[in-house]
């Protein structure tokens, strides 16, 4: 809403204050310009410029972080229950952005965040949720699987030249990295895949883990290591056409054998 201040009536160009707070008064020596009519936005008790005051405080933590993180840890630890609430409301608000944020943390730094990923796993909190998965997963093989031999699974590794379908690298059949051998659903059961031949596709652990359960080809196009051929190896191989894949109807892949 519009604010009728002390100084005068602030149209709908102004942003929106708390007039029983703030009020608009005679331009600061910072040229603070609030209203856009050459007025600052000030204190109503007092005669103190608010965005001065802000500039202030932003300094000075600049000029003492160690007193700022010291500060920060005993509020934290004081306030440590209403913290957490408002942690987890913000992040059930901002569930994407949040997603979005943790996974460019892991790319800039990927062995601290495995690190973290295997600290977890040790917790209570970390070996309930894997059992879980186990338990899930488990029951959406049991609903969606179409039997495949041992032969049909070694033929697939070979189609693609033992390499990562999708970024073409040298797989190692053991050990440890990024690049260790992994079996990966195309279409992710989550998303209703079927556990079949024609849904299997080698990859590097490092693809498997980051594709997840996204839509292969939103998922795939945005890396630097996408490649038309490679894209187009996969859809021969697993029998889509290309109707088919424009729409992101990859269920209607081939359910049984080569």
């Amino acid at each position: 809403m519009s604010i009728l201040a002390r100084d005068g009536f602030v149209g709908d160009f102004c942003p929106e204050f708390d007039a029983s707070k703030y009020r608009l008064g005679k331009l600061c020596k910072r040229g603070h310009d609030y209203s856009g009519d050459g007025r600052s936005l000030r204190h109503a008790n007092g005669n103190a410029c608010v965005q001065c005051g802000r500039d202030r405080v932003k300094q000075w933590k600049k000029d003492n972080p160690d007193k700022v993180k010291k500060s920060s840890a005993l509020y934290n630890t004081r306030h440590r229950e209403h913290r957490t609430e408002v942690a987890r409301i913000y992040r059930q608000q901002n569930r994407e952005m949040c997603r979005a944020y943790h996974k460019s943390l892991y790319w800039k730094n990927p062995e601290k965040g495995r690190e973290k990923a295997r600290y977890h796993r040790k917790t209570l909190k970390g070996k309930a949720r894997r059992v879980r998965y186990r338990h899930e997963r488990r029951e959406m093989l049991k609903a969606n699987r179409v039997p495949y031999t041992t032969e049909q699974m070694m033929q697939r590794l070979e189609d693609f030249g033992r390499c990562c379908a999708y970024c073409g690298d040298k797989l190692k059949l053991q050990g440890t990295g990024n690049d260790v051998f992994h079996w990966d659903h195309f279409q992710p059961l989550t998303k209703g895949g079927i556990d079949c031949i024609t849904n299997l596709l080698p990859a590097c652990s490092r693809c498997n883990i980051n594709k997840s359960n996204h839509d292969p080809i939103e998922w795939y196009i945005n890396f630097e290591f996408f490649s038309e051929a490679r894209w187009m190896k996969i859809q021969s191989t697993l029998s889509i056409s290309e109707a088919c894949s424009a729409r992101r109807q990859y269920q209607q892949l081939t359910l049984f054998g080569e």
